[in-house]
């Protein structure tokens, strides 16, 4: 995915107010001012000007202000609105992403709110707290003290804008670990109760994020234009600035040129009235890559331009990917090939720097996971106990009713006790055993997962750029060693691309949630063998089918199987008159097809061994030995069985069983 798509900070649309009017400043700076109000009124209406006015878009004069704000509370000799004070002063070193000084400021005012009394004010802080853990990446402790806020907020019955936006971080986190499914269960519970316009803005606007990293395209379109419909209704600028921005993006995603030029164009005038230089880049960056896509290069290199001077000293690299991106693209189209390299160098180099980011962060993932399954074992544990010991106070208050009742009781409950804690911990062993293998395994089947993606990605993009610069490189070489040595490799880049293609589709199989649907095999088949046309018409190979059915499937999964297996087919042949036949009969339970060839064949011994993962039995042929593996795994995710078996006279037959869904 580009760097920069669904930006990071989009979370804090939430924390963004609606900016006050003129009179309603005023009126707030009158109320400051009028000595005969008492304290509580007059710092309430001084901590609403800071917060509605200045704080997200003059921080320091809002820091100023909130000195100001904790002086005269300290004169007053209030710890509540010192404690608030203070917590304004850890926003505003949070939003310059000063995370430690932010985390003291908060940690200072929740000792001002404990002294006060005031347990719904902590749930402020903790809720601050979780921000600054979030921000620095430490996943673990931002939801530690976003739940430590929510269950002191449930405790006192709280509902308002502090819990919409604790439940809206939570959604945050989650999103950002990649557990989707929490993620919307959390936003959707903001979207459910808030009456707030703005917090319901921002929430359906990170609703339509999560949709869109779920490449839900249609669902995602559909509650950014919601969001758009709520914030113009609220005059709310920055979210309409970062909710076109985002849907500029998404359209960009899908190649709806036109669309994603408009939205982002209304993301840059928001941007420009803001004063928001760094998104402001973001927005031009992405309208370069636009007019690159409409072949519009020159038109693109001038909101390169444009994007370069305002992502100067930006903090952002996601941001600064982006414009490398842009120029990138766009002096390539134009033939300017060093200015291209230089860019495309920036750009990996960023793009290098993200992904180890991202390794961070899934290591940080799966330790989180390990100490919150340790912590549930140990609550679980604090729960047993404390569930023994209601038992324990129980019989003692039935033994001073009678002592006769008491002994009997006392007997039964020590045989309880005896024969309850031998099985207690017999059981717990057990399960024990069982959670460390369940958590070991998962833990290995994660890091095997996330190593084949990322190492697949870590190379996919090396390779493009041997493949791109390759053909560049023979446009300006005229030597015939030259064109050899520049033609081995493109065709070695080739084929590494090939095989890295391979692992992804065989890591990612697994993980498929594409519905089934009725699939017409003998389209399916028609599109494959135009997929494999030049192989077939080069290796001279005739192939006869029998008129194939229809039946409930995947077809993207239909055609890898059918490309796979005929590909072997031809592939492993070596004849000069190479013959496939494709049939098929059926019963009641599965349809049963067969592929047939005159080729090499398989030797028995080896009938099982050629579906497994890299498996090659012949180092003449080249591969990436995943062809039939794949196969393997997409028949058996249609609940069927694939083997093969030798003829009679040349060649094998290869066999696979789909089950017979009702129609």
């Amino acid at each position: 995915m580009r760097p920069g798509l669904y930006g990071f900070e989009a979370f804090l649309l939430l924390l963004f107010p609606t900016l006050l009017c003129g009179s309603d400043k005023d009126s707030l700076l009158s109320i400051w001012h009028d000595s005969t109000q008492i304290d509580s009124v007059r710092f309430q209406a001084y901590y609403d000007l800071i917060y509605s006015s200045y704080l997200f878009s003059t921080p320091d004069t809002a820091l100023v202000y909130a000195e100001i704000l904790q002086e005269r509370a300290h004169e007053a000799n209030d710890p509540y609105w010192q404690g608030k004070a203070i917590n304004l002063q850890g926003i505003y070193y949070a939003l310059r992403s000063e995370q430690d000084q932010a985390l003291a400021h908060y940690l200072k005012s929740l000792q001002y709110y404990q002294a006060s009394g005031h347990l719904l004010a902590e749930v402020d802080v903790y809720n601050n707290i979780g921000l600054s853990y979030h921000f620095s990446g430490d996943y673990l402790n931002a939801i530690r003290n976003y739940q430590k806020a929510l269950a002191i907020g449930e405790q006192e019955n709280w509902n308002g804008r502090a819990r919409w936006m604790n439940l809206a971080n939570l959604s945050k986190v989650y999103e950002e670990l990649g557990d989707y499914e929490s993620a919307l269960h959390y936003i959707r519970q903001v979207i459910d109760l808030s009456d707030d316009p703005s917090i319901l803005a921002g929430s359906l606007h990170s609703l339509a994020v999560i949709y869109a990293k779920q490449e839900n395209y249609s669902e995602a379109e559909k509650y950014f234009s919601l969001a758009l419909e709520k914030s113009a209704a609220i005059n709310n600028q920055t979210n309409l600035a970062f909710t076109y921005l985002d849907l500029g993006k998404l359209k960009l995603k899908t190649s709806i040129w036109s669309e994603a030029e408009a939205a982002l164009q209304k993301a840059v005038d928001l941007f420009q009235n803001m004063g928001n230089r760094q998104y402001l880049a973001s927005a031009h960056a992405q309208l370069g890559i636009v007019q690159y896509h409409r072949d519009l290069p020159r038109r693109g290199l001038e909101y390169c331009t444009a994007a370069e001077r305002l992502v100067a000293n930006n903090r952002f690299p996601a941001i600064q990917a982006e414009v490398c991106e842009c120029y990138y693209l766009n002096q390539e189209k134009i033939q300017d090939y060093r200015g291209a390299l230089r860019n495309y160098e920036r750009l990996s180099t960023i793009r290098d720097s993200l992904v180890n980011e991202e390794k961070i962060r899934i290591a940080s993932k799966m330790d989180m996971q390990y100490q919150f399954d340790l912590e549930k074992a140990k609550l679980e544990s604090e729960r047993t106990e404390a569930l023994l010991q209601a038992e324990l106070k129980q019989s003692r208050t039935v033994y001073d009713y009678s002592r006769f009742i008491a002994f009997l009781l006392l007997v039964m409950l020590l045989g309880s006790i005896l024969f309850f804690y031998y099985y207690r911990r017999r059981t717990e062993e057990h399960h024990h055993q069982l959670e460390t293998k369940n958590l070991e395994l998962t833990k290995k089947n994660r890091v095997l997962e996330r190593f084949a993606f990322i190492t697949s990605h870590d190379l996919k993009e090396p390779v493009r750029g041997i493949s791109a610069f390759a053909d560049l490189l023979r446009k300006k070489i005229d030597s015939p060693d030259g064109e050899e040595y520049l033609h081995y490799i493109k065709s070695s880049a080739v084929k590494l691309y090939d095989m890295i293609e391979s692992i992804m589709t065989f890591t990612r199989l697994n993980n498929e949630t594409a519905l089934m649907e009725q699939v017409e095999m003998e389209t399916v088949l028609e599109e494959v063998l135009s997929n494999l046309k030049h192989k077939i018409v080069e290796s001279k190979a005739s192939i006869s089918v029998k008129k194939l059915p229809v039946l409930t499937g995947i077809e993207s999964q239909m055609m890898l199987l059918w490309q796979n297996i005929i590909d072997n087919a031809i592939k492993f042949n070596g004849t000069d008159d190479p013959r496939i036949t494709i049939g098929w009969e059926e019963n009641q339970q599965e349809y049963s097809f067969h592929i047939k060839d005159n080729g090499i064949g398989v030797d028995p011994a080896f009938a099982e061994k050629i579906f497994e993962p890299f498996s090659r039995l012949d180092s003449r042929y080249n591969g990436s030995g995943l062809g039939l593996s794949i196969a393997r795994d997409i028949v058996q995710q249609h609940g069927g069985r694939i083997w093969v078996t030798a003829n009679a006279e040349q060649g094998s037959t290869f066999h696979f069983t789909l089950h017979k869904f009702p129609h």
